[in-house]
């Protein structure tokens, strides 16, 4: 079993042949050569597409295009989902109020229209979505609600950008599982946050509420979303 704190790094040449085989590299090594994937199992690319911006504001292309390649030519099933921030995809318990994050998928340059590709908001508000709470998620009283999408997939690849964040700091990939969340959820830990008039304007016109517990724990919110996917 590798130990957890392993960290894998690839120097990379101003060339796209060299980017591909680094990421290739890191990927296998640090899977112990994809030692867990069966035939014909499901993984659920999860890349940063907060919006339609390019690289370096979401997940670099060849990161996606390369992850993709070795695991379908090692037979797995390969969907790549997410939900963009609330400013560019909305959705309460009406339905999606503006936005695709397909469309965000395209225009970012991440993929084509090729590619399996779901956004997560595409998903009936309740049965598109489930709940989760543990004794690990003590931040979150309620518990929060993510994609159904991880408990179908076999595997989960998280496929963050390497930034700092406005509100977060230095999140080491935790951040980019928020992705995951129904909106309802991403308001709960947002109202915890330091720039929380921005989450709630964005929101504007939906049902959806934003209620400060004062309790301030934004970044062990952002870190228990993980819990889901423990497994």
């Amino acid at each position: 079993m590798m130990d957890d704190r392993t960290v894998f790094v690839e120097g990379v040449l101003p060339d796209s042949d060299s980017l591909y085989k680094c990421i290739e590299e890191v990927l296998l090594k640090s899977t112990n050569n994809l030692e867990w994937l069966s035939y014909d199992d499901l993984v659920l690319l999860k890349p940063a597409l907060n919006s339609a911006d390019p690289y370096p504001s979401t997940t670099h292309p060849m990161a996606v295009k390369v992850v993709r390649e070795i695991l379908t030519q090692k037979g797995a099933e390969v969907v790549v989902g997410d939900q963009s921030g609330l400013k560019d995809v909305l959705q309460d318990q009406s339905g999606v109020l503006h936005g695709k994050t397909h469309d965000n998928y395209i225009k970012s340059g991440m993929g084509t229209q090729e590619d399996r590709f779901i956004g997560f908001e595409s998903g009936n508000w309740d049965d598109g979505f489930i709940h989760h709470q543990s004794k690990n998620t003590s931040s979150w009283p309620n518990g929060f609600n993510v994609t159904r999408w991880i408990e179908e997939a076999d595997h989960i690849i998280n496929l963050p950008r390497l930034s700092s964040h406005s509100q977060a700091g230095v999140t080491l990939g935790f951040k980019n599982m928020v992705g995951i969340l129904r909106d309802d959820s991403r308001m709960d830990f947002h109202a915890n946050g330091p720039y929380n008039n921005f989450i709630k304007n964005e929101a504007h016109g939906s049902k959806l509420k934003s209620i400060d517990d004062g309790s301030h724990r934004f970044i062990e919110m952002i870190v228990e979303i993980n819990d889901d996917v423990r497994d």
